[in-house]
């Protein structure tokens, strides 16, 4: 029998309905992930990753699904670049940003921030699914 290899965006794709099902599992907060994850490309794209970053781990209110959204987006880029998340699974904010903040390189913080936008994109498709799966 042939192995089957998973293409990135396969496991992109596999990631993003995973992390988007686990956010819906948590309904009071469903709403506000949505939101945060249909806002979050263009705070990357205006204020950087690390901006971005930053902003969605300082909104964590009771009912604010920005600290899911951060842990989720934290996670795959842990995945992605281990080398430069090393402090990234001991789910401190301080500790993922201090990482992303001592990236090596402006090449590899590039890198890192693509790595981001195309998780977002998949993502932003999920939670369209997700809700829209609640109306049918």
């Amino acid at each position: 029998m042939p192995v089957l290899h998973t293409s990135l965006e396969q496991s992109r794709v596999q990631y993003a309905y995973k992390a988007v099902t686990e956010a819906k599992s948590d309904g009071k907060r469903f709403t506000s992930y949505r939101s945060r994850t249909k806002g979050i490309g263009n705070l990357i794209m205006n204020d950087g990753l690390i901006g971005a970053m930053t902003f969605i781990s300082t909104k964590n209110g009771k009912e604010d699904g920005g600290e899911i959204l951060f842990r989720h987006m934290i996670g795959w880029l842990a995945i992605r670049f281990p080398n430069d998340f090393k402090h990234a699974r001991s789910n401190s904010v301080t500790s993922a940003i201090e990482d992303l903040v001592n990236v090596r390189d402006s090449s590899t913080y590039m890198r890192i921030t693509e790595e981001a936008m195309s998780l977002v994109r998949w993502l932003r498709q999920m939670v369209d699914v997700c809700k829209s799966g609640d109306e049918g």
